[in-house]
């Protein structure tokens, strides 16, 4: 990601109280181009006082970040709040070389990542957080940051800005032989490295799915929202969610059927239907059910609306006879719900079960 998507993307991160993490080599402008960052917030937000934080892991020791031990008047002992973390206002802490920490400094870092504290230390509402590393590669001094509970804190973003930014950079810095240079000669601008040098593998999880990508999709993302996703859950299930989003079908979930079942009856039949040249889809038409039993056992007044149970009840004699055989069984094990008599102890909706009922 260059900077000018970066400069885009992260205010959208913050709203949302996700963490960028940026990834890549030396002298890149990681901390300048995140202050950068702050300050159009600061102007965004007509605050002067809004604040950035650089806050160099690597040089920072346990105390330094949970504060040091202090006895008061009544000899209590307690951490006294951490110098550097602000009592109020907004703005921007910045974790600069995060991956050359010390591993009990790491560690420190879990619930502030999170939860944005440090013991019973709490960074105000309005601040917000970024961080930075260098690759982890050969050619670093690297603290592991493997762990996967690390990692799932982050939005991990390989930070790459181009040569055209680069050049226009040092124009403004007043150094026009470099930037004309450089121009000419796009190789020499830093030494080549190995390919696959950001090797970070986010994986999928409960916390990134719900705090991450689903805050995430009504925001603006452009062709950034891949590598964004790609950042919180990995390549391989950013894909594949992206892949799934551009199907013109979806899969039937429960609510569907508790609360507008017509509009998807046609469908479900059509799932059931034995006619020749049909694929039954014995899997989609389980999940629903699936979800169903998973409520039931916690929500006994889910059904206790007429519509939702009447719906349920024309589901389950629109399914395949034993997939509602099977749901018939698993209702019988719980043990109360309403509706449930109505279901499995009606003799009319027996009846009317067993005579049309999809074969």
């Amino acid at each position: 990601m260059n900077i000018a998507t970066f400069k885009r993307i992260a205010p959208i991160l913050f709203k949302h109280n996700i963490v960028p993490y940026l990834h890549g080599n030396q002298g890149l402008g990681k901390t300048q181009v995140t202050g950068q960052i702050a300050d159009m917030m600061r102007e965004m937000r007509d605050d002067k006082n809004f604040g950035f934080i650089p806050l160099h892991l690597a040089t920072q020791e346990v105390g330094d970040l949970v504060g040091l031990l202090v006895k008061d008047d009544a000899g209590n002992v307690r951490h006294a709040r951490p110098e550097w973390m602000p009592t109020s206002g907004q703005g921007v802490v910045f974790l600069d070389e995060v991956n050359r920490a010390h591993p009990e400094v790491l560690s420190c870092m879990y619930s502030f990542l999170t939860e944005k504290t440090i013991h019973s230390h709490k960074l105000p509402d309005g601040w917000v957080i970024a961080a930075a590393g260098n690759y982890d590669s050969n050619r670093f001094t690297v603290t592991n940051t493997s762990d996967t509970a690390f990692k799932s804190r982050f939005c991990h973003i390989d930070f790459v800005p181009s040569v055209e930014e680069f050049v226009a950079f040092a124009e403004t810095r007043g150094a026009k032989d470099v930037a004309a240079f450089i121009r000419e000669n796009p190789t020499l601008l830093e030494a080549k490295t190995d390919a696959g040098q950001f090797n970070v593998a986010p994986e999928p999880d409960r916390r990134a799915w719900l705090e991450k990508l689903a805050r995430l999709e009504s925001e603006d993302l452009g062709d950034a929202r891949f590598e964004v996703y790609a950042g919180c859950i990995g390549t391989a299930a950013a894909a594949a969610f992206m892949s799934w989003k551009s199907k013109p079908e979806r899969a039937i979930s429960i609510n569907e059927i508790l609360t507008n079942y017509k509009t998807i009856q046609a469908r479900v039949l059509k799932m059931s239907s034995t006619e020749e040249g049909n694929e039954r889809r014995f899997d989609a038409l389980n999940q629903p059910i699936d979800e169903l039993m998973s409520r039931l056992e916690s929500e006994q007044t889910l059904l206790e609306d007429k519509t939702k149970l009447e719906n349920i009840k024309q589901f389950l004699i629109d399914v395949p006879r034993e997939l509602a055989l099977k749901a018939f069984n698993r209702m019988g094990k719980i043990t109360i719900f309403s509706g449930k008599n109505d279901i499995l102890n009606n003799p009319e909706y027996v009846a009317n079960f067993k005579n049309n009922a999809t074969k």
